[in-house]
Formats: structure tokens, sequence, C-alpha cells
């Protein structure tokens, strides 16, 4: 939905533009709209004029108002991981930590640094599953996990952490696409990865609101292992498509 709201409000369409960020904040998790406003500040700091930077910081503190009304317990949760878990040395954010798990398993030896440990094998949601604790439907004499995932981010998500009262939320969960495509890939899935985004890199200067989904979808690789999920990846996609095409025909028309 965000994706939706940056797209009509390019297009100027102002009643869907307000549909759809009002869907956002009523779905969106505290750290999700965070990462929004962040990226879109930033953005509008750099692009747009002192005018419209206003009206966007004055819009997004709204947003921010009304996502507080509607959902005060995400916002006592930001406060407390911003005022007590981040600082502690016993009790760390677990997302930190699993960023730190995955550097100290990539480099710990040449194969794992050139093609990490391998899909399913160390951070994913495929990992999770064949653990046998993720899903319930999962085939318990098909459960599998391996070692460097069982020593790693396995301890960080499993039934029994989970069992112990606001041990979990989203700053404690190991998901995240960069963890899988370093920890399971390594260098090789770093380079796949930079191929995949190439064509977007390749036009990025010429894109619209493209602009602002592409750096997006960078913050919320922070949150999931969205290639697994047949969801946001297939709507940055289509965005990011739709908007190439578009300058694609509008050279075409310059040209002639």
């Amino acid at each position: 939905m965000s994706f939706y709201a940056v797209f009509f409000m390019f297009k100027k369409d102002h009643i869907n533009a307000v549909i759809a960020f009002t869907v956002m904040i009523l779905t969106f998790y505290m750290s999700g709209l965070l990462l929004f406003l962040s990226v879109f500040l930033f953005y509008a700091f750099i692009k747009f004029s002192f005018e419209r930077k206003i009206k966007i910081i004055l819009g997004s503190v709204l947003v921010l108002f009304l996502f507080a009304q509607l959902s005060p317990d995400n916002v006592d949760y930001v406060k407390h991981i911003l005022n007590d878990k981040i600082s502690s040395k016993t009790d760390p954010p677990r997302k930190l930590v699993s960023f730190g798990q995955t550097f100290n398993n990539w480099t710990s030896n040449p194969i794992s640094f050139v093609f990490g440990t391998g899909g399913g094998k160390f951070s994913s949601r495929t990992a999770f599953i064949t653990a046998g604790e993720y899903v319930s439907w999962f085939p318990e004499k098909l459960t599998y996990i391996s070692e460097d995932f069982n020593d790693n981010h396995f301890q960080l998500w499993n039934s029994k952490i989970l069992s112990i009262s606001f041990k979990d939320g989203t700053s404690n969960q190991p998901f995240s696409s960069y963890n899988k495509i370093v920890g399971e890939y390594g260098l090789l899935g770093i380079v796949l990865f930079m191929i995949y985004l190439s064509s977007s890199i390749k036009y990025y200067r010429h894109l619209t609101y493209g602009k602002i989904i592409f750096l997006l979808i960078f913050a919320y690789f922070l949150l999931d292992y969205w290639f697994e999920y047949f969801s946001v990846i297939v709507f940055f996609e289509l965005f990011l498509l739709l908007d190439i095409k578009n300058h694609l025909k509008n050279k075409t028309i310059n040209d002639e």
C-alpha cells in the first residue's frame, strides 16, 4: 500500500492517495511506518521545493499522530526499543544480533564467503519451516536443520524463546532479505542481486515515483525474506517496470 500511496501521490490522484495512505496506516506495523517515513522524508529534502517539504513534514506528523491514535501499543513498543533494548548489553534487539551472526558466518571460511551456506541452510523462511517450528503443517518426518542455522538464527527465533513474554516483535526477528542473500548465497548472491537490480539502476535517473519505491525496497528488505513471498517483490517490479515503460514511451514520442 505504501507503493500505491507514492504512485497516486505522483499522479496527483489525491483521493486514491488518501485511501492508500489510510490503508497503509491501518495495516503497517511501526517499524515499517518509520522506514517509510524516513525514506520519504530523505527523498523529499533532496528533491522537493521548500513549500512541498513543509507540506510533507506536516503530512508525516499527521500520519504519525493518526497511527499513534489507532495503534498506541506499537508506539509504546518503539519507545521501549529505543530507550531500553538498543543500549542493552545483555538483551539487545535480536534483529541486530542476526546481522552480526550473518557477517561472522559469511567471513568464517572461503566457501561461505563465495557461495554462502546454501539455500534453506542459514537464514530464510525455508530454513525456519524445515526446522519444524515455524509452521504446524510441515511434515515432522521431513524436518531438517543445518548446523549453521541451528548455531545462529534458530537460536534467536524458536518456540522456546517465543514462550517468554515480550520476546517477539520485529526488532527481535532475524528475518531479513540481506541475511538470506549474504548468509545463504555469499558473494555470488550479492553479485546476482546486483544483476537483478541492474535494469532499475540503469533507468533510475529517469524514474518518477519509481525512485522512492526503489529506495523503499532497500528499507523493507530489513524486515523479512521478501523474495520468498508472492507479494512485495511482485508489486515492486510492476511499479518500476511501469515507470520505465512510461519513460521509454515518452522518449520515443520526443524522438519522433
